[in-house]
């Protein structure tokens, strides 16, 4: 704002120093306003700092807890493809394990076949009644006493393999059951997890919360925090405050200058009538 200064007489005018001082008494009252309205932009811009400061550090708790939400979820998501991994094996070993198993299951059958027709062989061998057919005379006899007692042992071994191995089909059954199970596994509990800790969503578009004062907030957070409606409204807030305040102090910037100005005009002016009044007492 240009003003108006009162150049300092030369011509000797008798009402000059009174009219400077009606100047005077003019620019300390239009002082005295301005300073009242840099006090009031003042005041306003300290307001509007405040709330600014304060929905930025609401917004910065948000956007952390956000962050932290994000974090979760993509370690849930790396979680629920390594236990997805593992059902996968777990699957490929029980069928690994079924192949086993029936192997072993053939070997027994051949293993219980044979015993039977051994027994069979010595059965008949008793009912010839040969007393020089026995087991210490007779070579064939003993060899096949030998092989039936390796047999014996060997279905032993067998059994005890088909007992590890169902053994082991129960433990990948339990981990399937542990892990993949859909609602008591740990796959179920992972993705429930997701849903309860999603990644991302879709925005809506309006806030709902138009005013503040009006506004009822309930602490009902809904995730991904970008789908709440107090993380719509803060951001929404944030702004306009950050806006507000920019505002606010361009307009304190002008009164300032303003206020320069005058403060400077007006001690001008009071120098001019001081160094006037001098000079009229030294004559």
């Amino acid at each position: 704002m240009a003003i108006k200064t009162t150049p300092i007489p030369t011509n000797g005018t008798k009402n000059c120093l009174e009219d400077w001082e009606n100047d005077l008494k003019n620019a300390s009252n239009k002082l005295r306003k301005v300073l009242e309205e840099k006090a009031g932009y003042g005041a306003k811009f300290s307001n509007a700092s405040l709330w600014e400061g304060k929905l930025k550090m609401f917004w910065n708790c948000i956007q952390h807890t956000d962050e932290l939400n994000k974090k979760i979820a993509g370690h849930l998501e790396l979680f629920l493809e390594q236990a997805e991994l593992v059902c996968r094996n777990v699957e490929c070993s029980k069928l690994a394990i079924s192949y086993l198993f029936c192997g072993v299951k053939d070997i027994f059958e051949c293993t219980d076949r044979l015993k039977e027709k051994l027994a069979d062989f010595f059965m008949k061998v008793d009912c010839l009644n040969d007393d020089s057919i026995n087991s210490k005379t007779s070579f064939i006899i003993e060899c096949i006493t030998t092989i039936q007692t390796k047999l014996n042992e060997a279905i032993y071994k067998q059994q005890q393999l088909i007992k590890m191995v169902i053994e082991i089909l129960k433990c990948a059954n339990e981990i399937q059951e542990a892990i993949c199970d859909d609602k008591c596994g740990v796959t179920g509990k992972v993705q429930y997890l997701i849903e309860v800790f999603p990644k991302s969503g879709e925005e809506p578009g309006d806030s709902g919360l138009k005013e503040s004062c009006s506004a009822t907030l309930e602490p009902c957070p809904v995730l991904p925090f970008n789908c709440d409606k107090v993380y719509i409204y803060t951001r929404d807030q944030q702004e306009l405050a950050k806006g507000e305040k920019e505002e606010v102090r361009k307009e304190l910037e002008e009164v300032c200058k303003e206020f320069e100005t005058r403060a400077s005009f007006e001690r001008s002016l009071r120098e001019a009538i001081e160094r006037s009044k001098e000079v009229k007492d030294c004559k």
